[in-house]
């Protein structure tokens, strides 16, 4: 039986690794190509993200799960196959690799959660305090560098691509022994 989220694992990873190649022969420096930039960069993170859920359903077909399109993150898969007396290595991974803050996996999660989160609501910054009959001066640059720090770069994103699929890849390997 073929495994359908294989390919769709795949296509993903390219997808995302076209757009930051994209995104990377834009000039940064004019802002209408900064803002296709940005978005290109989106776009490669939400693919790594929507690579990662269907790289858990792969690992949810390779063993034989049941309705594996409900599984949405990996303690999720580590339940589903637990209760079918499972424990394989490569989910153990993610779990591990996911739980770890400092890892290139759980950065990414985080940053594909950040990307579909709603902003928080913002508190006005006062440059300085008002009284009675003063107009409130806000600081904008300290917005403008909140919005700009908040995306995450290109070179980050690569490396992401390439560890992920290098992760894919062993995994995959290591799975066809068995």
């Amino acid at each position: 039986m073929a495994n359908k989220h294989l390919s769709l694992v795949n296509q993903k990873i390219a997808y995302a690794g076209t757009l930051i190649a994209m995104a990377a022969a834009l000039d940064s420096l004019q802002s209408s190509q900064r803002i296709q930039q940005r978005a290109l960069e989106d776009g490669a993170l939400m693919h790594l993200g929507l690579a990662y859920t269907f790289y858990l359903r792969e690992l949810g077909e390779n063993y034989h799960l049941k309705n594996v399109a409900l599984i949405q993150d990996v303690v999720n898969l580590v339940d589903v196959l637990s209760q079918a007396g499972k424990s394989p290595a490569e989910a153990e991974e993610l779990l591990h690799l996911g739980s770890d803050s400092g890892s290139w996996l759980a950065q990414m999660l985080r940053a594909v959660r950040d990307l579909s989160s709603s902003p928080a609501p913002e508190k006005p910054q006062k440059a300085f305090p008002q009284g009675d009959n003063l107009i409130a001066v806000v600081d904008i640059a300290s917005s403008e560098r909140d919005s700009v720090d908040s995306s995450v770069s290109g070179v980050l994103l690569e490396s992401w691509v390439k560890e992920f699929r290098q992760l894919v890849l062993r995994q995959r390997e290591t799975s066809a022994e068995y």
